[in-house]
C-alpha cells in the first residue's frame, strides 16, 4: 500500500491534490495510507509478526540446540529406512569397507569419527562413521530471526517517536521548525541556516549531483556546519537533513555579459553585474541590474 500510494512527506501537497479528488485525499487520510509507515496498524502488523517470530524461535530452540549439544551419531534401522536418498554397497570385510569410506570423508576434509569400537557397542550393532562441519550453522536461523527484530524494533520506534518533516531554503534562510506530514509545526530546539546551495553537471549538461551547505545555530552562535548531498545527510541531535529536492528560487546573483562598442567592435570586455551594484563602463555611461527573468 505505501508504494502504491503517494506518502506524505515525500510528496508535495500540491502533487497529492492533484493526483487524488479531495474526497479520496480525505479518505486516505483518515486511514493513515498517506503515512503508512507511522500508521497505528503498521505497527500492530511489525509487533505481531515479532511475537510470531519470538514464539516460533523459543518454541524450535530446544530441538535445534539438542541437535548442537548431542549430535545424532549413530542411525538407528528406522532412520535408515526413511531416508530418501541411501544405498547399500556389499563389502568382502566391515574393517576394509570402514577404512575407505573413513579416506573417502576425509578426502573431502571432513574428520570422521568410528562409533561402535572398543565396547561402545554390542557387536551386532557394527561400527558407524560420523562427520560433520559447522554444527553451530543449526543455529543460523535465531541469527537471522535476531536480525529480523532487530529492523522491526527500528520500524515500531520510528512509527512511534520518530517523525518527518520538509523545509524549503534559500540561501541566507534560517529556519528552527520543521513542517511535519500532518501540516503542524516542530521545533528543532535549535536554527539551521542555508548558507548556499548548488548544482553541478555532467558535460553533457544533466545533473550530477545537487547541494547545500547548511550550518547549525545555538544561542546565536556557530556550532556545526556540513554540506549535504542526497545521501550524506547533516545529523545534529539526533535529527538527520537530507537532500531531497532542488530548484530556482528566480533570483539571481549576478550575470555576465559581453559589451562591446558599437563605432569599434574590436573593442569588447566581460562585465559582471550584480544586483543593486551600479557599474560604471564610462564616464557617462553606468550600468545596472534592474531586474531578472528566469526563462
Amino acid at each position: 500500500v505505501g508504494t502504491l500510494i503517494l506518502q506524505r512527506p515525500a510528496t508535495d501537497a500540491e502533487d497529492l491534490a492533484r493526483a487524488y479528488s479531495p474526497q479520496t485525499l480525505q479518505w486516505l487520510d483518515r486511514l493513515q495510507l498517506t503515512d503508512v509507515f507511522h500508521a497505528w496498524w503498521f505497527v500492530a502488523l511489525l509487533t505481531l509478526l515479532s511475537i510470531n517470530i519470538i514464539l516460533a524461535s523459543l518454541e524450535r530452540l530446544p530441538t535445534a540446540w539438542h541437535y548442537v549439544s548431542r549430535p545424532y551419531r549413530r542411525p538407528e534401522p528406522h532412520f535408515l529406512a526413511g531416508l530418501p536418498l541411501q544405498k547399500e554397497i556389499p563389502v568382502r570385510s566391515e574393517s576394509a569397507g570402514v577404512d575407505a569410506a573413513e579416506r573417502a570423508f576425509r578426502h573431502i576434509g571432513l574428520k570422521p569419527q568410528r562409533i561402535g569400537e572398543h565396547g561402545q557397542k554390542k557387536e551386532e550393532d557394527g561400527i558407524s562413521l560420523y562427520a560433520e562441519k559447522h554444527r553451530f550453522a543449526r543455529l543460523a536461523a535465531y541469527v537471522v530471526h535476531a536480525s529480523l527484530l532487530l529492523i522491526f524494533a527500528g520500524g515500531i520506534a520510528d512509527a512511534v517517536w520518530g517523525y518527518r518533516g520538509f523545509v524549503a531554503m534559500t540561501r541566507g534562510d534560517e529556519v528552527n521548525e520543521v513542517k511535519l506530514s500532518n501540516g503542524t509545526m516542530k521545533p528543532l530546539g535549535f536554527t539551521l541556516r542555508c548558507e548556499e546551495a548548488g548544482q553541478e553537471n555532467y558535460a553533457d549538461g544533466t545533473p550530477k549531483r545537487w547541494w547545500s551547505k547548511l550550518t547549525v545555530l545555538e544561542n546565536g552562535r556557530d556550532v556545526y556546519q556540513k554540506d549535504i548531498e542526497v545521501n550524506d545527510p547533516l545529523v545534529y541531535q539526533g535529527l538527520r537533513f537530507f537532500q531531497a529536492s532542488y530548484g530556482t528560487t528566480g533570483q539571481v546573483d549576478g550575470v555576465t555579459l559581453l559589451a562591446t562598442a558599437k563605432k569599434d567592435p574590436q573593442q569588447a570586455r566581460e562585465i559582471s553585474l550584480h544586483p543593486g551594484q551600479p557599474l560604471p563602463l564610462d564616464s557617462e555611461t553606468t550600468l545596472q541590474l534592474a531586474a531578472f527573468v528566469p526563462d
